[in-house]
């Protein structure tokens, strides 16, 4: 390629990745942890597992610095089939076991501060490595080897996808959080809604009772299984 070509690409690689990863992250700073934990009901993953997710994929990072040899096609040669597959949001793929996201409860902090390291470490693999050169310490069986200019790419695009998805499901938690809040709630959310009401009605009916005074002790309880108690001298 000539010089200002690679110039002209690794400003728009750049460019790309820095709006891609950047409006990923920000959407998971966004959310609370109580969001970021909340699977849809259609089975799917969390907002944080997808965020896990991508956070394992950036072990590509690994790859692009890691052994390479010279290449003997096009270097940006599968740009185009990546973007065309990754962007797709018709279809549905499943992803390697490899990257499978955990199961268990994710830390936002931790997410957050892990996906930025990776952010910033494959940053300075494309600021400062040849990207034409061929990595060969790993390849996807359904397209080869990768030179470090479509690994680039295939974190950037497949971050993008990501980005999709998590705005769709954002949006969905978002619409579903109240049902989520009563269902976490529950019995103890209504017990209390009715103490403060009757324990209002209570008070203000004592304030226009010319009795009121010779009311010395009042503990209202209204939660079930208790008692109510009525204190009072006569």
């Amino acid at each position: 390629m000539k010089a200002k070509q690679i110039s002209a690409n690794l400003e728009e690689l750049l460019e790309t990745f820095d709006r891609t990863t950047k409006e990923f992250i920000d959407l998971l700073s966004t959310m609370d942890e109580y969001t970021l934990n909340t699977k849809p009901d259609n089975g799917g993953w969390s907002p944080g597992q997808i965020g896990h997710h991508i956070l394992k994929s950036y072990g590509a990072a690994d790859v692009m610095n890691g052994r390479t040899e010279p290449t003997n096609r096009e270097p940006g040669q599968n740009v185009a089939m990546i973007k065309r597959e990754f962007l797709d949001f018709n279809i549905r793929m499943e992803s390697p076991e490899a990257i499978l996201p955990t199961n268990d409860y994710i830390d936002q902090a931790k997410l957050i501060t892990d996906l930025r390291a990776r952010v910033e470490q494959m940053r300075e693999t494309i600021k400062i490595k040849d990207l034409n050169k061929t990595c060969i310490d790993f390849s996807i069986p359904e397209f080869g080897q990768f030179t470090i200019l479509e690994w680039a790419w295939f974190n950037t695009y497949h971050t993008m996808r990501h980005v999709h998805q998590l705005k769709d499901l954002w949006q969905l938690l978002l619409q579903l959080q109240p049902k989520y809040i009563l269902m976490f709630m529950g019995p103890a959310f209504i017990s209390l809604t009715f103490f403060a009401f009757t324990t209002i009605i209570f008070f203000l009916l004592l304030s226009r009772s010319k009795r009121f005074g010779r009311f010395c002790a009042i503990y209202f309880f209204s939660f079930p299984g208790r008692q109510t108690f009525v204190s009072s001298a006569m």
